[in-house]
């Protein structure tokens, strides 16, 4: 399990502007999130927590082996590593869910703020901002294939179990009442 880790990390540091000293910093504290260049070796898909998670039991009940999944704890996003396709532009996707939830896609300036991966296991993985619920390689694999992330996406927009109703965006005052 512990040289899965260290593939890993060394995978993903490749997408650090200096992946050596991402290494360094990750060695000497792991929770430090380390800016990591989407587009460079993955392309990132976010979405609300809850959705991710239902997203992540569809895998598991399938027995498919997932990609790198990260927990964002502050903004309550969950992010997949997708396979970086490198015929087309890099793709950050910030799935809107409710209301208070935006898209944005920042293209080739976006970045991904994460700590080295952890072992589920590791004591400190609770103190860490951005939390690796798959880390990359954990199964194997790095990255999601795009289409299959979709599939399973649209899957749990149609079980409609994801938001309970007080998550529900809230609908827009009409003219009359402004």
């Amino acid at each position: 399990m512990r040289k899965t880790i260290l593939n890993s990390q060394e995978w993903l540091a490749q997408a650090a502007d200096h992946p050596q000293r991402c290494i360094n910093e990750w060695d000497k504290a792991p929770l430090t999130p380390y800016p990591l260049a989407i587009g460079k070796i993955f392309d990132l898909v976010t979405v609300h927590r809850r959705v991710g998670e239902r997203v992540l039991a569809f895998y598991d009940r399938e027995s498919t082996s997932p990609g790198g999944t990260v927990l964002d704890v502050r903004a309550a996003k969950i992010g997949f590593l997708v396979y970086r396709n490198p015929a087309r532009p890099p793709l950050t996707v910030a799935l809107a869910c409710d209301a208070k939830y935006r898209t944005r896609c920042p293209g080739l300036k976006g970045y991904l703020l994460a700590s080295a991966p952890l072992t589920p296991d590791d004591p400190d993985v609770e103190k860490a901002i951005t939390r690796w619920l798959r880390p990359p390689g954990y199964f194997g694999l790095y990255t999601f294939r795009l289409d299959a992330l979709a599939a399973k996406l649209a899957e749990v927009a149609r079980e409609g179990k994801a938001f309970p109703p007080a998550d529900k965006a809230l609908s827009t005052p009409s003219r009359s009442n402004r």
